[in-house]
């Protein structure tokens, strides 16, 4: 005889069984089991019949008290006698609630959703089922709780009078005449009652001022009385450094920052006041500009022998307006005002600027400047030479070439710095030969011109160059 494994135990009863594996002498008569809160039990004490003969058998024991031990063992009986299995032992079910805790829910400030749900009474009616909590862990009915209804099924209940800012732990009850049983155990923190600010991007930097804000997403605990921004040249700003009052309440709002220096790193948090302090947005930074004006120096073009064009752009006045502006020119590197110059109007925006008192064929520096209250800015330097003061003159080619003569001639593409007043070709058997040999005269001022050479030995080689003369020389092609 074998005892089969214990089954499907509740507050009064359980499921059990075993096997005759032998009958005996002859046919086992009834088989079952036998329990009792005592150990061996035996067919004196309570029993099942369950049929009789040989193999297993299932035996449905009844009739047991809550929350007591009990030993079992199967039985089969012959005419010989009676046989027991081995002896197994357990205990029937409490008579309690079984209930589960839901989810926390809702939380403010002082407040917050919860609840359970009780899927079982036990051996009596639930009486009375809620949620109980404390800042310590396993809250019970001793600390603060609620009574939401008894029975069973799922209920919502409303936690009040929390503390802000306060970590809680929960769990859902539920009692009946045994005693109170827990859910699982949950916890939450309540929500903090300063404000919620964030900042928005800074805009609009100049010199002195810049524009900043943000937006109240949340007021806290009680009504926002003052926001705004603070600002300062030190990390986490507060309010007190620099700040604006930007209205109260919940939302976006502007603020103008004012009094900055230019040419100076700035941080700047948005902020919002209720009566449980002051909270502050996510920092931003920014640099002022600097006070004096940006400017910029044009392409140089028009040069001559004496003078040229250039110009620039003012983009940014800085502190105060531009009251001159134009360009500065010398010999040497970097120009600025204490030489040459020009002044071109005032305030923003493109200038021409024309250059003139230059050496000819000399190398020249050139800036533009602006100047404001705060000083004298200069735009990129550039270069150029002006032209040389003699004429530009090119040799043409020498055709029809006979015993005595042949023809040439020249052209003035630049008078240099005064007017041509003679020009023709020069010829001689040496090279580069000039008026001090013989030439001719043709004409006056600029373009091509054709040159009749005369008086030359046959079979002779000659060398023969175009030139052109004004108030400051002679040059030639």
């Amino acid at each position: 005889m074998t005892t089969a494994a214990l089954s499907d135990i509740t507050f009064t009863s359980a499921a059990c069984g075993g096997e005759v594996t032998y009958e005996g002498l002859d046919g086992v008569a009834a088989r079952g089991v036998c329990w009792s809160i005592s150990p061996n039990p035996t067919t004196n004490d309570s029993h099942t019949v369950d049929g009789g003969g040989l193999g297993s058998f299932s035996s449905s024991i009844t009739g047991l008290q809550p929350d007591t031990r009990y030993y079992i063992r199967a039985y089969a009986t012959n005419s010989a006698g009676t046989v027991y299995g081995t002896q197994r032992f357990f205990n029937t079910l409490e008579p309690m609630p079984e209930v589960s805790t839901n989810t926390v829910s809702d939380i403010s400030y002082t407040t917050a959703t919860c609840g359970g749900n009780v899927t079982s009474e036990g051996m009596t009616p639930v009486t009375a089922k809620g949620v109980c909590w404390s800042t310590s862990t396993n809250p019970t009915i001793n600390d603060s709780l609620t009574v939401d209804g008894s029975g069973l099924g799922d209920f919502t209940c409303y936690i009040t009078g929390l503390l802000p800012n306060t970590h809680y732990y929960v769990r859902a009850y539920a009692t009946n005449n045994s005693g109170t049983v827990y859910g699982t155990q949950l916890q939450f923190t309540t929500l903090v009652p300063t404000p919620t600010v964030t900042t928005v991007p800074v805009s609009n930097v100049t010199c002195t001022t810049a524009t900043c804000g943000g937006n109240v997403t949340n007021e806290g605990m009680t009504s926002v009385t003052a926001r705004g921004v603070c600002w300062s040249t030190s990390t986490n700003p507060t309010i007190n450094d620099g700040f604006t009052v930007d209205s109260s309440g919940l939302g976006g709002f502007a603020s103008s920052i004012t009094g900055l220096q230019p040419s100076t790193h700035y941080y700047v948090r948005a902020y919002a006041t209720n009566s449980a302090g002051t909270v502050y947005g996510t920092q931003r930074q920014f640099t002022t500009p600097v006070a004096t004006p940006t400017v910029t120096t044009a392409t140089v073009s028009n040069v001559t022998c004496t003078t040229a064009a250039c110009g620039g752009n003012v983009t940014f006045e800085g502190i105060a307006p531009v009251t001159a502006r134009g360009v500065c020119w010398s010999t040497s590197p970097n120009p600025t005002i204490s030489d040459s110059l020009t002044v071109d109007s005032s305030g923003l925006g493109g200038f021409t600027s024309l250059v003139t008192g230059l050496q000819p064929n000399t190398h020249y520096y050139v800036r533009a400047y602006a100047t404001n209250s705060a000083g004298t800015v200069y735009g990129a330097q550039r270069q150029f030479t002006t032209r040389v003061a003699t004429p530009a003159v090119t040799t043409s080619g020498v055709i029809r070439i006979s015993f005595t003569s042949v023809t040439c001639g020249g052209n003035v593409s630049f008078e240099g710095l005064s007017a041509v007043t003679a020009r023709g070709v020069c010829w001689s058997t040496s090279p580069n030969p000039t008026l001090n040999d013989n030439h001719t005269v043709d004409s006056s001022g600029l373009g091509s011109f054709i040159s009749l050479v005369t008086g030359l030995q046959p079979y002779t080689h000659y060398y023969v160059r175009a030139y052109a003369t004004n108030n400051s020389g002679t040059a030639y092609g």
